[in-house]
This record gives structure tokens, sequence and C-alpha cells, in this order.
């Protein structure tokens, strides 16, 4: 038995032994919230009014998500050169993005990577988000700056050209495109992609 006396409790139901005494079943009606009471529906109430909360939830964060790409790849940071330099002949053609927008896939030491990354692959990201070109392409003319080493689509991008920045965001442009999860690596000085 409990330490405290019976009188504590405040619902100390007992069955009737008399069972030909009506119950007491008048309520006071006189308030909106004795009704809710009464019938229990301020429990389906407060159940409907979680539900709306929980729905806009997760409704602000569906929209939040979904943006568009170009805004989303937007770089934290862009350097506007206001130099004028002269371009170089140089072959960049706007490409059409293909089916598979990975580099060709070879066996490097038994790892089965995706590389190295050329000028060409990496443009098709930058084309299609019309954003994180190299600093030494010039998008409007798409030529090289004179001097640069890149001249043409087929070069193949090292740390020198193209910064870790630009290779994140291509990696997530991967992501995004194909539905699987990469990685980038340097390996001989050239970008490399491996998925995980």
């Amino acid at each position: 038995m409990s330490q405290f006396s019976r009188k504590y409790y405040k619902n100390d139901y007992k069955l009737q032994e008399n069972t030909t005494d009506p119950l007491d079943t008048e309520y006071d009606n006189s308030t909106v919230w004795t009704f809710w009471r009464v019938w229990g529906l301020y429990e389906y109430l407060v159940l409907l009014l979680l539900g709306i909360i929980i729905f806009l939830l997760l409704y602000r964060v569906d929209t939040h998500t979904t943006t568009s790409q170009a805004e989303y790849y937007k770089p934290v940071t862009q350097k506007q050169s206001t130099q004028t330099t002269s371009l170089q002949e140089s072959d960049f053609a706007k490409k059409i993005l293909p089916t598979d927008p990975l580099p060709q896939e070879i066996s490097l030491k038994d790892e089965k990577l995706y590389g190295p990354l050329t000028m060409e692959e990496y443009l098709y990201f930058a084309d299609d988000v019309n954003n994180f070109y190299p600093d030494f392409f010039d998008k409007k003319s798409r030529k090289s700056h004179a001097g640069s080493l890149c001249k043409d689509s087929g070069c193949v991008l090292t740390p020198d050209l193209l910064d870790t920045m630009r290779m994140a965001a291509y990696i997530q442009w991967l992501h995004d495109t194909t539905g699987s999860k990469y990685t980038f690596m340097i390996k001989e000085n050239h970008y490399y992609i491996k998925k995980r």
C-alpha cells in the first residue's frame, strides 16, 4: 500500500455496488470548454493544430531547398577583373551536355577513377550553370587569356589552372546531375573523380 492515505488521491474511483441508482450524467454546459472537455474534442483540436504546424514546417523546408541551379551554384566570392587582357586564339566550343557528364573511366593502381578532367568536361558544368568559369577563360568570347597554358578544350586541368572551390562546385553538380556521390582527388598534378 502507498505511504499516503486514500484521501490524497484525486481520482479514487470505485465501482458502484448498487447498480439501481442512475449515474450522475448531467454536466454544466454553460461554457464552450466544458463542451469540448465532455466530448473529448479538445484532443482532436490539439492534434489538428500540431498537424498544421508540422505541415507548415515541412512546406517551408521544401520551398527553401528548391532553388534554381544558377542561384545554387553561385560562388561566395567572384573575382571581377577590371584589367583588359588580350585574348589568344583558342578552341572552346559551346557543347551540349552529353548523357554521361563524367570523364572517361580509367583504372589507376587497381582503383576505378574518372579522368583526368579536361577543359571540355569541365565546361559542360560551367555552361550548364552559367558560372564557375576558370580565371583564364573569357566567357563572352569563349577564348583563353594570353599566356594561358590551356588553349583548347582538350587540355587537362591542374590545380594551377582550376582552384578547389570550383572543383567542389563541379562535384556537387555531378551529384545533382547523375544522382551518385563523387569526390575529387589530385594525382600526378591532375584532377580525378572517384565514386563514393
